[in-house]
């Protein structure tokens, strides 16, 4: 039977690395709302990293769960970083086109020439 230190331990464990899915997309949907590309930049940076702590956490779970199998050695964290780096890339390449597509439409059409 675990402590109740270790108890507490696991279930801050479980609750904080479930809880990055749905903060990950929090942030990225209010990162997709914003005006300033740093504010943005930043936003898509943090649900980055807690996307790449729930991928993490979500393996060393499952892991944990079939050790009745084998021996399981947990992955470094920082092996799980790259993937949701490609994926902050993406979505800052995509929010930059959105924002100049929209200061495109905010300006007058042009003037025809004679």
């Amino acid at each position: 039977m675990k402590s109740p230190s270790q108890e507490t331990f696991a279930q801050v464990m479980f609750w904080t690395g479930m809880g990055c899915f749905p903060l990950s997309i929090i942030l990225i949907t209010v990162g997709a709302r914003a005006r300033k590309v740093r504010q943005a930049a930043a936003l898509f940076f943090l649900a980055a990293l807690t996307f790449t702590h729930f991928v993490w956490y979500f393996n060393v779970l499952g892991g944990a769960l079939g050790t009745k199998v084998g021996r399981y050695e947990p992955p470094n964290w920082f092996s799980f970083l790259p993937f949701p780096l490609v994926g902050f890339i993406v979505v800052m390449a995509v929010w930059v086109a959105n924002d100049r597509r929209r200061k495109q439409a905010l300006l007058p059409p042009p003037l025809p020439r004679q």
